[in-house]
């Protein structure tokens, strides 16, 4: 990052001023809020390529008891985390259907055949028979969010992100709070 000091009206009180406010709590404000916004902007990306990943809407990775969050920076603590909760996605969410010989559905995007698998609309899931008996059934799930986070896209979409956004609002910020002395 580069800093660079005008010159504005007496000069030497001016940057007396504008350099004092960058030491203490106000350095690690504008730090924390500059990390706050570009991480609000990366974890909308991560949201995007993570749902095309795993062949989901935004709205559908957010159900059933997943969850993505972000982890905003503090003063104290100045880092940005995507925190992902939860557990494998429910089949019928991949656009599932029957065919003759099974279910086919889109977990990751790609089309997928389950032969012998079957759906139980009641309990809006698909079973495979695990032996050749009635009972027991095996429950089909689709990608897991937590595991999907950290895999391809969606920390090459946060890494680019941020490497992208985060020095300028550096500067935006630090120069906010030296009242325009700095630039």
């Amino acid at each position: 990052m580069r800093i660079k000091f005008d010159k504005v009206g007496t000069g030497l009180e001016a940057m007396v001023t504008g350099t004092s406010a960058l030491a203490g709590p106000a350095l690690q404000t504008a730090l924390a809020r500059a990390l706050n916004h570009t991480g609000g902007v990366a974890f909308t990306s991560v949201k995007k390529a993570l749902a095309r990943q795993m062949g989901l809407t935004q709205k559908a990775l957010q159900e059933d008891g997943r969850s993505l969050t972000k982890l905003q920076a503090i003063p104290g603590r100045l880092s940005f985390a995507v925190v992902a909760r939860g557990r494998a996605t429910n089949m019928m969410l991949h656009k599932a259907r029957p065919t003759r010989r099974g279910i086919t559905a889109y977990p990751w995007g790609v089309k997928h055949s389950f032969g012998s698998a079957f759906m139980i609309p009641s309990r809006s899931s698909i079973f495979r028979r695990k032996t050749q008996a009635r009972f027991p059934l095996e429950k089909l799930l689709g990608p897991n969010i937590t595991k999907e986070l950290v895999k391809d896209a969606p920390p090459e979409a946060f890494e680019a992100t941020v490497a992208q956004r985060l020095p300028k609002r550096v500067a935006h910020e630090v120069a906010t709070i030296a009242k325009g002395i700095l630039t």
